[in-house]
């Protein structure tokens, strides 16, 4: 009879081992998935982050998946690229990712206030910078390395409205092979009003390519640089180093567009 009731009971905390040992089990698999299948967001603000495999990166508006858990990010300056397949977000903007390829910007269609001109060498473009959503930044950073079409106009004149559909189809046309297109507006109002009026302009006419507004003090710093800037619009054609190549007074029509940017990318 104690050998029966031994037996039993030697039995019953097996059968209570064997299950509490399953529920570790089940709960260990469970937590591994949960890690496996978990992204951390890491939100980069101007200071060096590590983040680790798998983690998600968030620089407003743009998301990057972590593939190298060596990788540093850095708002401050760009010194690396990222690969297309990489991007999960339609826009990008200044980050640093280390060993990984490009970064670009995105700011078709934007508008912004110029709040300090910088300058430049003679015959060269005159640099300023402004604040987009993630902060500070600079005209130089944009176009860095790329063709420019730097086109000064007005929302009040007519030659320059006239001519726009042609510079929006430049844009598309020539993107791909690193030309950007500035747009700055000098525009007569109070600073408020002109941002104002050039925000609704650029949104009705659904242009595609950035554009600037600036005080009139800034504004006289601009035309003082670019040899007065006598009428508008004026348009620069700028290389890759940064040179003006060509200015060009008076509206222009989309085939005299497509020469002169023809012209400029073949140099």
């Amino acid at each position: 009879m104690k050998n029966n009731f031994y037996n039993r009971t030697l039995f019953s905390l097996f059968l209570l081992l064997l299950a509490s040992f399953s529920f570790i089990g089940c709960n260990s698999n469970k937590n591994a998935s949960n890690k496996e299948d978990q992204t951390n967001t890491v939100s980069v603000s101007n200071k060096v982050t590590s983040v680790k495999m798998n983690d998600t990166v968030k620089v407003s508006p743009v998301t990057y998946k972590v593939k190298d858990e060596k990788i540093k990010v850095n708002t401050s300056t760009i010194k690396a690229e990222l690969p297309k397949d990489e991007i999960t977000a339609a826009k990008t903007t200044d980050i640093t990712i280390n060993n990984i390829s490009k970064i670009s910007y995105n700011y078709s269609g934007k508008t912004y206030l110029v709040n300090n001109f910088i300058g430049g060498e003679t015959g060269f473009y005159a640099d300023f910078s402004f604040n987009d959503a993630n902060g500070a930044r600079k005209l130089s950073d944009y176009i860095k390395d790329k063709y420019v079409l730097l086109n000064f106009w007005g929302t009040w004149c007519p030659p320059c409205r006239a001519e726009i559909p042609a510079i929006i189809k430049m844009q598309k046309e020539f993107y791909n092979k690193d030309l950007r297109v500035i747009g700055i507006a000098m525009e007569r109002g109070t600073e408020k009003e002109n941002i104002a009026n050039l925000e609704d302009f650029v949104k009705k006419q659904d242009i595609n390519y950035v554009n600037f507004v600036m005080s009139n003090e800034i504004k006289t710093r601009f035309k003082k640089y670019y040899g007065g800037l006598s009428a508008v619009p004026t348009t620069f054609l700028i290389d890759k180093t940064g040179k003006i190549k060509k200015t060009i007074v008076g509206g222009q029509s989309e085939e005299e567009f497509r020469s002169l940017l023809q012209d400029l990318i073949k140099e």
